[in-house]
């Protein structure tokens, strides 16, 4: 009788190590990453969608970068009570860095090609002579490139305006964040890093 409970719990053990090992449907774990990876990118969109929450320049000049806001929106909005000296822009080098890891995070999630899931299992990405275009990124790969994320968001220390972010029917709501202030003084960005 023994035997074969043990018998039965090492065949459902087994099973469960290999989904969370080899599927990328039926692995929480696979799927708890695909969270993080989602989480960060969509911060992302928030910290610089198709409008800053920042004014990105160098050497007293304005970038011409796609979703700089105007210069006033920045100079009306950015001050806070809760930080001194709260600064609202970010070198073209620093946001260039940014948004090339947020674009290999993207491309790390989602395969360009098939538009599909671009993460490999667990276990590894297989090779193949296929021209199907299977899942070539590696979790260990996405997470990296989450993380560097992060951290480059946290360090640079540029305050986010939130008034620039503007989502329809929660922007003008009340209760809305109107405030500015760094990244990480929010439970938004502090919840997924």
């Amino acid at each position: 009788n023994n035997i074969e409970l043990v018998n039965s719990s090492l065949n459902y053990l087994k099973s469960f190590t290999n989904n969370n090992y080899n599927s990328t449907t039926q692995s929480p774990i696979f799927n708890a990453v695909q969270a993080v990876i989602t989480s960060v990118l969509g911060f992302w969109s928030l910290y610089a969608g198709n409008y800053f929450t920042f004014l990105v320049g160098s050497g007293g000049k304005i970038a011409d970068v796609y979703g700089n806001p105007p210069p006033s929106t920045i100079i009306n909005n950015c001050s806070s009570k809760e930080v001194g000296n709260l600064y609202c822009g970010m070198d073209t080098t620093t946001y260039d860095k940014m948004k090339k890891l947020a674009e290999d995070l993207q491309a790390a999630q989602t395969n360009s090609t098939t538009k599909g899931n671009n993460l490999c299992a667990l276990s590894g990405c297989t090779t193949t002579d296929s021209t199907s275009n299977p899942p070539s990124s590696t979790v260990n790969n996405a997470l990296n490139l989450a993380q560097q994320l992060m951290d480059l968001i946290a360090s640079t220390k540029t305050g986010m305006v939130w008034k620039n972010i503007v989502i329809s029917g929660v922007s003008k709501e009340p209760g809305a964040i109107t405030s500015a202030g760094y990244p990480t003084q929010y439970a938004v960005f502090n919840n997924i890093k």
